[in-house]
């Protein structure tokens, strides 16, 4: 058996998440996979597995501070996962979801520091679960003129419960941050004026999010399809990972892209002036430069990010290793 081994539960690796930058950690990942290889990187940091071992008496192996707010603890015993840290030693016992989650928000911070137009930025988040308020701390972060961002809980017209308030960790990142915020009931309110805007919520389809605004970066962390009329409004489309779009053919876009300019689709129609509705490129090749990213300050730019969830060792990695320093989580095997 793997030994020590640590469980950190959701509050703790928001914690380590504070000592460690997650947006450079996935940037080097990004760029590493465009320059061949970087696939291989998390075999040699570490591996991850599913958590099913037995943990000593008096302690259970899963509770509720293990999960995201608004998660069972009796359901997701198999959301526990095992990463075996080849680089320090040992292992660490993380819920994958919350995992996932910080990925997704680390994502979605370095589109946003990438892509959106330098200077003062407004920005909406759309959701007030863990996801959203994961984002909400990292771009606070990592974006540079960040002055105010509006959360909107959820979408009431698409039948989602109202959302939770705004977790005093992400009160006090604002805060600390010099980020004013506010927070509406109201879609098309929260996005008034917005230089960025990240779709957290559940239901993105139903969402009523009007006539985005000019120079304007829609991140959807969603996993789900857009408003075909919103995703047809747009400029330029990117996403994380270029070579993720084919296993995605069955989101709008990926199919658009997929079947090329002249496929005769509703995505061509009323298009004119506008270039082929295609991808134009992924964060790694904005990045290294291999593409220039925006092409004109007015432009509405759209990031799909579609290995958002995906297991990510090197995160984890650095996750565990900060847990250790910082002195954070319950040892289960010593």
């Amino acid at each position: 058996m793997i030994s020590p081994i640590l469980r950190l539960n959701v509050d703790e690796l928001a914690s380590a998440l504070d000592a460690i930058d997650p947006v450079e950690v996935l940037a080097e990942e990004l760029v590493g996979r465009t320059a061949g290889g970087a696939d291989r990187l998390p075999n040699r940091s570490g591996r991850l597995t599913p958590w099913h071992g037995v943990t000593p008496a008096g302690i259970p192996a899963v509770t509720s501070a293990d999960l995201p707010a608004g998660t069972s603890a009796g359901v997701p015993a198999g959301d526990l996962v095992l990463l075996e840290d080849l680089g320090v030693g040992g292992g660490c016992v993380l819920p994958a979801s919350a995992l996932a989650v910080v990925r997704t928000a680390a994502l979605a911070a370095l589109a946003a520091r990438t892509l959106v137009i330098p200077g003062v930025v407004t920005a909406a988040v759309l959701g007030s679960d863990f996801a959203a308020q994961s984002s909400l701390t990292l771009i606070a972060r990592y974006l540079p003129g960040l002055s105010h961002v509006a959360v909107c809980p959820s979408d009431r017209r698409s039948g989602d419960e109202p959302g939770r308030p705004l977790e005093p960790r992400v009160i006090d990142r604002l805060d600390f941050a010099g980020v004013g915020w506010s927070v509406t009931a109201a879609v098309a309110q929260a996005v008034f004026g917005a230089t960025l805007i990240v779709a957290t919520t559940a239901g993105a389809p139903h969402l009523e999010i009007g006539q985005l605004p000019k120079g304007a970066v829609l991140i959807n962390t969603t996993g789900e399809d857009l408003p075909d009329e919103l995703v047809d409004a747009v400029d330029q489309i990117y996403v994380d990972d270029a070579a993720l779009i084919e296993g995605n053919a069955h989101r709008y876009f990926a199919r658009m892209h997929l079947a090329g300019p002249t496929n005769g689709s509703a995505w061509a129609a009323g298009q004119a002036g506008r270039r082929d509705r295609r991808v134009d490129a992924d964060l790694a090749q904005v990045l290294t430069g291999a593409h220039a990213g925006r092409t004109h300050v007015d432009h509405i730019l759209l990031v799909e990010l579609l290995g958002a969830r995906a297991p990510d060792v090197r995160l984890a990695c650095a996750l565990h290793r900060a847990a250790i320093e910082l002195g954070l989580g319950v040892r289960l095997v010593e």
